[in-house]
């Protein structure tokens, strides 16, 4: 149920744009879902500078994912065992 401006009805209201947000992000809404998020955006300050902020941390996320602790990528099993044996026959 929605109020007359396309917003979910009853208290708490924006925590569910905010929820759906999240799903916005991650592609994680419905196709009605994602209409009616979009929908609220056009009209909604807040809930835009929301979806960047999120964007900007699934990016960070992103990339920190593709960064061993050293600040590299971290090596597949095949680079690893590769450079062993590498390592192996210069010693």
């Amino acid at each position: 149920m929605s109020d007359g401006a396309g917003r979910p009805a009853g208290e708490g209201a924006h925590l569910r744009w905010d929820e759906m947000a999240v799903g916005h992000v991650l592609g994680g809404l419905d196709d009605v879902d994602r209409a009616l998020f979009r929908d609220h955006l056009a009209g909604c300050g807040d809930c835009r500078a929301r979806v960047a902020e999120l964007r900007e941390m699934a990016t960070g996320l992103e990339e920190a994912a593709t960064i061993g602790p050293d600040g590299r990528p971290p090596e597949s099993d095949t680079s690893a065992e590769e450079a062993r044996r590498g390592r192996r026959w210069r010693e």
